[in-house]
């Protein structure tokens, strides 16, 4: 069995439990097998976690799918024994899962909050659009009481935060950003679906009517809980003052202290990389990781994914890097920016550009945020170096 890689510790999984889906998602990148896990592999999986961890105290397990929730019961069994296992360890385990909702009942919401498993939520917006974008597989089913279900999950405190894709087809998002507001939610996620098309003007128009709204909402007393928005907002705030400093671990921590499980209890360097085949395979949850494989992912940076097409480009001093996984399809190269990520964030830039500019001087609860935000992010780094320098992280 490989020995725990305590130079290079992994914190966090993306793992699997199941394959099969209820819903047919016209952007999704995950193929619908009647493939499910076992107890055996998520146990594996949990020991690997808090093996693998090594000095780390805080770990982290994502219940993914398909849709996770069709396999409740093996949820509740590996709850408890990540539980008794972290504790045994010294450590503590956070759960969450990524749910379209549509399985969620009171009892269900209820059992879930007492099992500390933390539910995001993918909701695009109004029944139209879930209509439109996330069919069922049984076309008898329906969207009736889905609001319902998930106004109760975020009030619950189960569910606070939204991911919701948008499709080229949506030159229009507020609607649907009311819509997910109106339910409840703390945080909203904006991405633009995969394996689809898109155009510039499609993506420009989306988040010009998205910075109207945003304007128009500050003005009017409120600051929308848009999480990527707010997060490029202050990094523009830290601009302006020369506090600011450019990402530099990539696009994400894929190969690094986050890696994917499958539903045999492979591992892979995220969730997105099991979809591209065997060749991304770096070990399993039993035997442990195969080092020479993951070594490509721990070198990788911000500076590594940044290309001579990136040097003229605007919105550079805010770009990560783009997503591996996506990068790979389209360009063939895994470090080769993926051309939507490009267009995405441009796009989004120029939004938050036109909102901080618009607001920054001229709205007292917009400046009263962002500086409330700055300072949150500088004590919140102080308090990661103090956990970091005793070990606690």
């Amino acid at each position: 069995m490989t020995a725990p890689l305590t130079k290079s510790p992994v914190t966090s999984l993306t793992y699997y439990l199941t394959e099969a889906c209820n819903l047919r998602c016209t952007y999704c990148y995950q193929e619908k097998n009647p493939k499910r896990s076992s107890a055996e592999v998520g146990k594996a999986a949990i020991d690997f976690l808090v093996r693998e961890s090594g000095a780390r105290k805080s770990i982290h397990l994502r219940f993914f799918g398909g849709e996770p929730l069709l396999e409740l019961d093996l949820i509740k069994e590996l709850a408890a024994y990540g539980r008794e296992q972290s504790s045994m360890a010294g450590k503590r385990i956070r759960y969450d899962m990524i749910s379209n909702g549509t399985l969620l009942t009171r009892e269900t919401v209820d059992l879930l909050r007492e099992m500390g498993v933390e539910v995001i939520s993918s909701v695009d917006g109004s029944r139209s659009t879930m209509q439109a974008n996330r069919p069922f597989y049984n076309i008898k089913k329906s969207f009736d009481g889905y609001d319902e279900k998930l106004s109760y999950a975020s009030a619950s405190g189960v569910a606070k935060v939204a991911r919701m894709t948008v499709s080229p087809h949506q030159s229009d998002i507020v609607d649907d950003i009311k819509h997910i507001l109106r339910l409840g939610y703390d945080s909203i996620t904006i991405a633009l679906a995969t394996n689809v098309d898109w155009k510039e003007e499609n993506i420009s128009s989306i988040y010009d009517g998205m910075a109207g709204f945003y304007i128009d909402t500050a003005r009017g007393g409120s600051i929308l809980p848009l999480q990527p928005t707010n997060q490029l907002l202050l990094a523009r705030h830290e601009i302006e003052n020369g506090m600011y400093e450019p990402p530099s671990g990539g696009f994400c921590s894929a190969g690094k202290d986050m890696l994917g499980v499958t539903v045999d209890g492979e591992l892979y360097p995220c969730h997105r990389f099991v979809q591209l085949g065997t060749e991304f395979r770096i070990g399993d949850v039993f035997t442990g990781i195969e080092s020479d494989k993951r070594e490509p992912f721990l070198g990788v940076t911000t500076a590594t994914l940044h290309h001579e097409i990136c040097r003229t480009c605007h919105a550079l001093p805010y770009c990560p890097g783009s997503c591996m996984a996506a990068n790979l399809p389209a360009s063939g190269d895994m470090l080769y920016p993926e051309g939507r990520h490009c267009l995405d964030l441009r796009a989004h830039v120029n939004a938050v550009d036109r909102i901080y500019d618009s607001l920054i001087d001229a709205c007292e609860p917009f400046s009263s945020f962002i500086d409330r935000a700055w300072r949150q992010k500088r004590a919140g780094v102080l308090r990661s170096l103090i956990s970091e320098s005793l070990g606690e992280e």
